[in-house]
């Protein structure tokens, strides 16, 4: 693996993405060497991520569909599974995904639409930085008034105004979410709220419906409601 892309999973904020490399080398059962085929697809620890099985006479990879590897020790047994040493760290398809394209996967094709019209989407790329995106649902959008909606779609402005507001500059993983902190936005708007009733972490005071979702330059945390700033 890249060193810098290494040291970059190695930093708390990335603990999320690194979690979901650590997952990716885990099948969600007992696989041997003598269980494997060519063509063979494994589930593993990762939703909806596979391992594609090569087998070309003793040779054995595995392939996430972004890089593969090749087993150098087969069948280590211990006391609650089996390891098979491959020569590579395997990269998830979600790693190599953008901020857009992880919220389309994810069903928010509203907040996609929306990005689109108001011209942030190259705003969210791996080349501008990374973000996190408090992204509202579907269902939080169909609630706005119909009125509003008619508001924001000829408003460019106010589209992008509100659109930013759902952006956090840098990496913020639910679990480090702390309650009491106020978090700057990518507009001009003022911070986002983080509060909590002893339970439930609260993002100016909406709920979070889905968090953690993993795209290459950040993080999506899908929120019950649309988000407005002040004034």
């Amino acid at each position: 693996m890249d060193p810098a892309v290494l040291a970059q999973l190695l930093q708390p904020e990335w603990v999320v993405h690194l979690r979901t490399v650590l997952r990716t080398h885990v099948a969600n059962r007992l696989v041997s060497a003598g269980d494997l085929s060519n063509g063979l697809t494994i589930e593993t620890l990762v939703s909806g991520q596979e391992l594609t099985t090569t087998v070309a006479g003793s040779s054995i990879s595995f392939s996430t569909g972004v890089n593969s590897g090749s087993v150098v020790a087969a069948d280590i047994r211990g006391r609650n599974g089996i390891l098979h040493r491959i020569d590579r760290v395997l990269v998830p398809t979600v790693l190599t995904r953008n901020l857009p394209t992880a919220a389309t996967e994810s069903g928010l094709s509203t907040l996609v639409s929306f990005v689109i019209s108001a011209g942030l989407t190259d705003a969210i790329q791996a080349a501008q930085g990374n973000f996190t995106v408090l992204a509202p649902s579907n269902a939080a959008f169909a609630s706005l008034d119909a009125d509003l909606v008619s508001q924001l779609n000829a408003d460019p402005a106010l589209l992008r105004r509100v659109l930013l507001y759902h952006v956090l500059p840098g990496v913020f993983p639910f679990e480090r979410l702390t309650p009491g902190s106020m978090i700057a936005t990518a507009g001009s708007d003022g911070p986002i709220s983080v509060t909590s009733d002893g339970i439930a972490i609260f993002l100016n005071g909406q709920t979070v419906a889905q968090a953690n979702i993993v795209a290459q330059n950040g993080l999506i945390h899908m929120i019950d409601s649309v988000l407005f700033p002040p004034g």
